[in-house]
């Protein structure tokens, strides 16, 4: 099973291809565009190896289709002051942007020609701090 979990709009998601996803708005993308997410923290190939990354995998990235921007469920937000019997009700609805997950795409580790060795030189002196002594006092209680 091949599966990415992507950041996007401060919140962490996982996405396989194929999916549904409603995030936060994006703003400057509109409807049946195509959408790149780059921040993929962790991915899972169908073979079952994860690759990680610190913080994100550099190079791999989730590609999907704007399907279309949409408003989600009202929330209503109920504000109340013991006492005084104030309240005040106000509603909020989160813009949302819905996106199929067309595929998910890995680079391919390029391979490292070694490097010559450096040579490395110990200092000649190891680096300590200066002090001073401590001077004992005795106390008669």
């Amino acid at each position: 099973m091949e599966y990415a979990v992507v950041k996007t709009g401060g919140k962490q998601y996982k996405v396989s291809p194929g999916d549904i996803l409603d995030v936060d708005r994006i703003n400057e993308i509109s409807e049946g565009e195509n959408v790149t997410l780059d921040s993929v923290l962790l991915m899972c190939d169908s073979k079952g190896q994860l690759t990680y990354g610190d913080p994100v995998i550099k190079g791999a990235k989730v590609t999907g289709t704007v399907e279309k921007h949409l408003r989600g469920d009202k929330i209503i937000v109920f504000r109340f002051k013991n006492k005084t019997r104030a309240g005040t009700k106000t509603g909020h609805r989160q813009e949302l942007t819905r996106i199929k997950i067309d595929k998910l795409t890995k680079r391919q580790a390029r391979t490292q020609k070694p490097k010559a060795e450096e040579s490395v030189e110990a200092p000649s002196k190891p680096r300590t701090r200066k002090t001073k002594p401590k001077t004992e006092t005795t106390s008669e209680n």
